[in-house]
């Protein structure tokens, strides 16, 4: 087993400056008796330094390079030589290549104390006398440090796919995705805020696909337009006898342990219900009508498109709830989206089979779509339905802002 105070060495093989910097010895970090070894791709591969990867604790390569046979050349050569799996470093701003698939993931830049103990903990794993399974790993990861990167967990493939169904590359959705890759196993109340029709809840469900709480159950819960009474109950849940007619029946709290509760319509809620919102978020127990108190092992996603700091200061939603969601992802509406419109309307149309003709494009181009996606997935997929032709044209497209 190696020794916890002998000097550990980690490879990185990379060609960018950034990288090169990023592991420069910074004397104010937890990293002074770690050495961090950056060879040149070309280094690597051309000039036989390569067989220094095969002592290290671990390697790392970097995945955000321009020419990508590099990085699977290094890889094919460290499997030659039984080297265990390399760590991939993939660019924060974009989901990691195939080429990752099954490797364990670290997004560049993060924090450099977070990446430094996501690498000595994988010491245990790749250079142990005794073998140490991934489940062990992962164990000690999350003891390590509770807030680990989800994608360190998730193969890339995979989590490449759910970032792909967010469609657009515009840069308000890179920056989107981004946050999304940030926030995935964040345990925090979170608040999704974004026009009718931009996707809060599909949002709400891809981030629960990208947490380390996956397996567990998505409820949403839409909170507008319900008295009180029953949403205490029906979050909260209700013992038998609590009042007159009242059964033993879970709540979308009990039901979401595990995993995660999505609370649409947050702004919505009377203020008593927001002062129960608020203690619940904070102490992370509940208790069902007429019974005892219990834990609420459930993360918490909301939802809104109303303002609310418009709210606050009206009086009507309280200061501490609105600073409890302090966290937020804001969905850009898609007249901000650039062309993001038109690689949507494409998938849909695929979808149905069908192909949208250039006046078709230009039209759903020159449109500002004020109910956002939802109005051009119903645009688009109406004329899908309704006409023949795999090729949907102009005239095929019905927008409400042009009916009489």
């Amino acid at each position: 087993m190696v020794d916890g105070g002998a000097e550990k060495t980690f490879c990185i093989v990379s060609s960018r400056e950034a990288v090169k910097n990023f592991f420069a010895p910074d004397s104010k970090s937890d990293m002074q008796r770690t050495v961090f070894q950056v060879l040149q791709f070309d280094d690597f591969l051309y000039y036989k330094r390569g067989m220094q990867a095969l002592h290290a604790a671990a390697v790392i390569i970097d995945y955000g390079a321009d020419d990508m046979d590099k990085p699977a050349r290094v890889r094919t050569y460290l499997k030659r030589r039984l080297a265990p799996e390399p760590f991939a470093l993939v660019p924060s701003d974009r989901p990691p290549p195939a080429e990752c698939d099954g490797l364990r993931l670290l997004y560049f830049p993060c924090d450099k104390t977070l990446l430094m103990q996501l690498l000595l903990c994988s010491v245990r794993q790749t250079i142990s006398d005794k073998p140490v399974s991934y489940k062990k790993f992962a164990s000690d990861l999350r003891r390590v440090q509770p807030v680990a990167l989800p994608e360190l967990m998730y193969s890339g493939t995979k989590f490449a796919d759910e970032l792909s169904k967010l469609i657009g590359s515009s840069n308000a959705i890179r920056i989107l995705k981004n946050s999304l890759v940030k926030t995935a196993n964040v345990q925090l109340p979170i608040l999704i805020t974004g026009e009718s029709g931009t996707g809060k809840t599909f949002i709400a469900r891809l981030l629960h696909n990208l947490s380390s709480r996956r397996k567990g159950p998505f409820i949403a819960f839409p909170l507008i337009n319900r008295a009180t009474d029953l949403i205490d109950a029906e979050l909260f849940g209700t013992v038998r006898g609590a009042y007159t007619g009242a059964v033993d029946k879970r709540g979308v709290i009990a039901q979401a342990s595990g995993g995660t509760l999505f609370l649409d319509e947050i702004g919505s809620i009377p203020p008593e219900m927001q002062t129960k919102l608020l203690l619940l978020f904070d102490s992370k127990r509940f208790m069902p009508l007429g019974g005892g108190e219990f834990d609420a092992d459930v993360r918490f996603l909301c939802a809104t498109n109303a303002d609310l700091p418009g709210m606050v200061d009206r009086g009507t939603f309280r200061s501490d709830l609105w600073h409890r969601l302090s966290l937020q992802l804001i969905i850009p509406p898609l007249r901000e989206r650039e062309n993001d419109a038109l690689e949507l309307a494409k998938s849909f149309a695929a979808g149905y089979g069908k192909s949208l003709a250039a006046d078709a494009c230009d039209k759903i181009l020159s449109y500002k779509w004020p109910g956002n996606v939802r109005e051009l997935r119903n645009c688009v997929e109406l004329a899908c339905q309704m006409t023949d032709s795999k090729i949907i044209g102009a005239d095929d497209l019905i927008l409400k802002s042009l009916v009489g």
